[in-house]
């Protein structure tokens, strides 16, 4: 996943963990001003809805309703075919699934 390789910091900026992070942002250009803003402006959005309208940012925060079930349907190339069990729909079926992401 994305969150073992990077960091994303308040001010909208993206911080490589570790050389795979830094592949990432290279490639994906992550580090354009206009996304570097994009972000900024979302964060601080949201951490005004966690301090002023905690339910708002539930609502903004959490898992959409509809999730695939893997193990009926597992993406074509899926090359780790264990890690189904450890899907949010199947998170979600155990009641392990965090109120957000």
């Amino acid at each position: 996943s994305f969150s073992s390789c990077l960091i994303l910091s308040d001010d909208g900026t993206i911080v490589a963990k570790n050389e795979s992070g830094e592949i990432i942002i290279e490639v994906l250009q992550l580090d354009r001003p206009e996304l570097v803003s994009f972000r900024r402006r979302k964060v601080g959005v949201l951490a005004s809805l966690y301090e002023h309208e905690r339910e708002k940012f539930y609502e903004e925060m959490s898992f959409p309703e509809e999730l695939p079930d893997l193990s009926i349907e597992p993406p074509p190339t899926n090359s780790r075919p264990d890690g189904i069990a450890e899907s949010w729909f199947a998170k979600r079926k155990r009641g392990e699934l965090p109120k957000t992401y």
